[in-house]
This record gives C-alpha cells, sequence and structure tokens, in this order.
C-alpha cells in the first residue's frame, strides 16, 4: 500500500509542475509595407503599414533606405503604421517598415515609390477636341425656321439658334426650345439701330428689356443671347451685358479666333470650312430663311448639303451659346493635378451668375498627356482607354463641382 502510494503521488505531481509552467505562444508579427506604386513629385506620398498582422500593441518603424542623389527630406509619424513624406527630386524611393510585438519577435518589409513629374492637364479648345467650331443663327422670326430649317438640323442630329424678334412669336419655337435649339433674343421689335448715336440708352434698353421679359416670364425661356438688329454695334455703351451673357456681334468674350459670315447659296462649302478651320476658330454662320422667305434666303437644299458635309468633318457643331460658354470657362480654367486630384483653378468663372442663367451643364473636354490608363472616379476606368493622340481625354461638367479624384492604373 505504502509503495502504490508514492507511485500515485509521483504520477500526479509532475502533472502539476507541467501544467503550471507551461506558457501561451504568441503569433510573431507580419510586417507589411504594401505594394510598391508611382507617386508625384511635391505631393504628399502616404506610406501605409496598417496591413501588418500580429498581436495587438504592435509597434512600427520606418526607415530610409535610398533616394534620389541631393534629395532631402523628412518622414513624419515614422513610428506608426501610416507615415508621410513628401518628394523634393524626381527618382526611386526606398523604405524599410520594421514591426514588432513588443517582445523580441519583429518582421521587416521593404517598399519602393517611384516619382515622377505629374501629367499635365490641358482644356481641349473644343468640345471633344474638335479642330474648330461652328454655330448657326437664324434670325427675324420667319415661318422657315420651324418648317424647314430646325427639321433639317434636327435630321442631322444637330442644333441650332434661332434669334426671335418678340413683337413676332412665333409658337413653334416653343418646340424648337423643348427640343434642346437656342432661342434668343433678336430685340424687341427689330425697330431700333444700336448703331446710330441718336438712338437713345433709353431706347436701346427698352428693346433689350422688353425682350427678355417676354421670353423668360410668358414663354418660360432664358435666354443667354442677344443678337443686335442689322448686326450693329452699340456705339455708346455696351448695355447688352446688362441682361444677356452674350451678344453675337459685340461679345465681351470675343477672341481673334472667332469669325463671322452670313450664309448665302453663291457661298460654296470650302469658303466656310476653311473659315472654321483658321486659327481652329469659331465661325459664327448668321441666315434668314430658306426658299424664297425673308431677307436673304438660300435654298434649303444648299442647307442640307452643307450639313451633310459637315458632319464628316472634325467640327464641332452646336448652338452659339454652347460655344460661347465652352469659349469663356476654357480660356478661364486652367487645371492641373495634386495630391491624387485633378485641381481645377477656375477663380474667374462666376458659378452663381451662369446659374442665374440657367446654366446647369457645362460640359469641358480635359486632356491629359498620358499614354497610361488612369482611372478617374465617376469618369475614366481602368478599362476606359479614350486616347485622342494628345492624351487621355474625359468630360467634365464644371458647373457640378465634383471632385475629380486622379490614380494611375499601374498602383
Amino acid at each position: 500500500m505504502k509503495i502504490s502510494l508514492i507511485v500515485l503521488l509521483f504520477l500526479i505531481l509532475p502533472g502539476c509542475n507541467i501544467h503550471d509552467n507551461t506558457k501561451t505562444m504568441n503569433n510573431p508579427p507580419i510586417a507589411n509595407a504594401g505594394e510598391d506604386f508611382v507617386g508625384f513629385i511635391g505631393d504628399e506620398i502616404t506610406l501605409d503599414g496598417s496591413l501588418s498582422t500580429g498581436e495587438a500593441n504592435l509597434t512600427y518603424n520606418w526607415s530610409l533606405i535610398s533616394t534620389p542623389q541631393g534629395s532631402s527630406f523628412s518622414l513624419k509619424n515614422a513610428n506608426s503604421a501610416i507615415s508621410t513624406f513628401i518628394p523634393d527630386l524626381i527618382g526611386e524611393y526606398s523604405f524599410r517598415l520594421t514591426v514588432s510585438d513588443g517582445g523580441l519577435a519583429s518582421s521587416k518589409d521593404f517598399i519602393y515609390v517611384d516619382i515622377t513629374n505629374p501629367p499635365t492637364v490641358t482644356v481641349a479648345k473644343w468640345h471633344d477636341n474638335m479642330d474648330s467650331a461652328i454655330s448657326f443663327d437664324w434670325d427675324d422670326s420667319n415661318l422657315t425656321h420651324c418648317s424647314v430649317i430646325a427639321p433639317l438640323f434636327d435630321k442631322y442630329d444637330l442644333k441650332a439658334t434661332f434669334g426671335v424678334i418678340t413683337d413676332t412669336w412665333l409658337e413653334c419655337y416653343q418646340t424648337l426650345s423643348s427640343n434642346g435649339h437656342e432661342i434668343a433674343s433678336h430685340s424687341k421689335s427689330h425697330k431700333v439701330n444700336f448703331g446710330f448715336y441718336d438712338v437713345t440708352n433709353d431706347e436701346k434698353r427698352n428693346e433689350l428689356e422688353a425682350s427678355l421679359k417676354f421670353l423668360t416670364q410668358e414663354k418660360l425661356i432664358k435666354p443667354t443671347l442677344f443678337i443686335h438688329p442689322w448686326n450693329s454695334i452699340d456705339l455708346n455703351n455696351i448695355l447688352y451685358d446688362e441682361y444677356y451673357l452674350f451678344s453675337r456681334i459685340h461679345n465681351l468674350y470675343d477672341t481673334e479666333e472667332n469669325y463671322q459670315a452670313n450664309i448665302i447659296s453663291s457661298h460654296g462649302l470650302e469658303f466656310f470650312i476653311d473659315l472654321a478651320n483658321k486659327n481652329n476658330g469659331w465661325l459664327k454662320i448668321a441666315g434668314h430663311s430658306v426658299d424664297g422667305e425673308g431677307w436673304q434666303p438660300i435654298k434649303s437644299s444648299d442647307l442640307e448639303d452643307f450639313l451633310a458635309y459637315l458632319i464628316k468633318q472634325n467640327i464641332w457643331v452646336d448652338t452659339h451659346s454652347h460655344i460661347a460658354l465652352y469659349q469663356m470657362a476654357r480660356t478661364h480654367i486652367t487645371a492641373n493635378i495634386k495630391n491624387g486630384k485633378i485641381v481645377l483653378n477656375d477663380e474667374l468663372i462666376d458659378y452663381e451668375l451662369l446659374r442665374s442663367y440657367g446654366v446647369t451643364d457645362l460640359p469641358l473636354t480635359f486632356i491629359i498627356d498620358s499614354i497610361e490608363p488612369i482611372k478617374i472616379s465617376g469618369y475614366l476606368t481602368c478599362n476606359d482607354y479614350p486616347y485622342s493622340g494628345e492624351g487621355l481625354m474625359f468630360d467634365y461638367n464644371i458647373m457640378s463641382q465634383a471632385e475629380l479624384v486622379y490614380e494611375s492604373c499601374a498602383n
């Protein structure tokens, strides 16, 4: 019995000692510095080690391994999971991330960041990077505007501008407006010549204001364009801009790239195309009517031939105000890439003024001089490749003022 008891104690006691001295082993940390990537000089570059794994209370240390010769910068938050720096030279930067669990266990990982100049961003001269632009203004409230001219433009999926004398309003203009054509003011009566010195400002203001009031209050059309009667220039004061954004003949936003011509049947197609393509400019074509009606009528067959020819050219055909808005915005906006975003320098754009004229859609065509695929949140994916020969191209409605997040598909 005594011997049995001793053996039993021997078997039990060692078992208790083994249980008391056993220590649970930690999972060793694994450092993860992320994938190598491309960044742009001057941007704040983020090094992210937050995907590192291990037990709680991990410690982090980012250290610099190599930089372009002559570079001098500092790492911010080098002892945190996420560190940042601003590169000062183009070239490759390499870093080591060391992760520790507070004991003897630690792990290292390396990352390489290739720093380059950011791509340049420009606004195409014309929508969809077309070579030039053409608008058609049809004046004088003529019946053929609705019966012949607008249907021809609709046939070729093009839009035109119709200058309305509001004293001789045609109800069909409401339909043209609904179909996307532009309704402009051609004054109230077409009886006041703004170029005559003996015409008072009050007379001019009455023509401008009465026409505007009729269109906005009675027809619920907010015009942005005023077409001076007889293409007269306001010699005393520029008054139209108190009521309208643009004028065909006397435009505050006009540049030397704009041209104007009256369309008559005797002019061949080459005449207009050469004018439009001169300096990649904008040709404003003024007409009145077709087939014997009104002032300087042209043949509808000539107009159709012209439109059929135009749609085969690299020429943007649109309403007067659409082209004028694009030109105004393009000449007042620059853009650049900064910290992963396309930043618009648009301080000269009066968005409130544009909205007061009902402008909610003003798409500009942007070109990024990159041959590599990129993605822009809401506009381009890595599967898109709208390469224009000059770079990657996309349209952006500046009136939305939405954020443009830029990311290389190589990252």
